[in-house]
């Protein structure tokens, strides 16, 4: 008896202390996991995680190192990165709503979202502008009217996404330019619709409705283009610059 007193002690102290050398190999120590088989545990590294500078607290159960893969609880993660998770115990599925971040764009992510759009809407501007002006030696068409329908469209299209962009970015300096450009738009948007509205009593025979819009929709010009253009380019120089 005394004999395997001593051994049972001796097993004791060498558990003892094998587990206090793997758990001095890891800063975080161990998290240990009974297995199927009675009185053998596995013993996993803790990793500690951090969600924008701060310790993520898991509860129970610690984030652990497997197989070279960061074991995270998936519910203490989503929550602290502002999203959610069910559990469905039937399907044994964990169901992550995705949180909605506000991203911070560097420059050059900013312009390419922004140049496509902007380039849409130049477009639709310029095929506006070369239907007004020819108006000056002729008259607008029924073709005019639903083509300027169709142009001021895809300006409105064009100023809801740079609203997008600016709603959906941090940078204070990408905020002011995507504002701007989205004034920009709708300012066309008018012009363009202006335009349009003019055409249309001009083919339904209204002169008179046509002419007092004349002054608004002669604005769609190449210069007033041009110039607005090139001082929203500017403000993204700057914003290049700072980056």
């Amino acid at each position: 008896m005394k004999r395997w007193i001593g051994a049972a002690a001796s097993a004791a102290i060498l558990l003892s202390a094998s587990v206090a050398a793997a758990a001095s190999a890891y800063p975080n120590g161990v998290y240990s996991i009974p297995t199927t088989k009675a009185g053998y545990v596995c013993d996993f590294p803790k990793v500690k995680v951090t969600v924008n500078g701060q310790a993520l607290s898991t509860g129970k159960v610690p984030a652990i190192l497997y197989d070279g893969q960061t074991l995270v609880p998936v519910s203490a993660l989503a929550k602290a990165l502002g999203g959610s998770v069910t559990w469905s115990g039937k399907t044994y599925t964990a169901a992550v709503t995705a949180f909605h971040a506000t991203p911070v764009l560097t420059a050059a992510g900013y312009f390419a979202r922004s140049n496509p759009i902007l380039s849409n809407a130049s477009a639709a501007i310029s095929d506006a502008m070369h239907r007004v002006i020819a108006w000056k030696t002729g008259a607008p068409t029924a073709t005019d009217v639903s083509a300027l329908s169709a142009d001021a469209l895809a300006v409105t299209t064009d100023a809801g996404d740079m609203t997008g962009i600016g709603t959906n970015t941090k940078d204070q300096a990408q905020v002011a330019l995507a504002a701007e450009e989205t004034h920009w738009l709708s300012d066309e948007v008018t012009l363009l619709t202006d335009a349009q509205v003019a055409a249309k009593d001009y083919v339904a025979g209204n002169a008179t409705t046509y002419s007092s819009l004349m002054g608004t929709a002669y604005q769609v010009t190449l210069a007033d283009e041009t110039a607005v253009y090139g001082a929203m380019q500017t403000a993204a120089a700057t914003l290049q610059a700072e980056e």
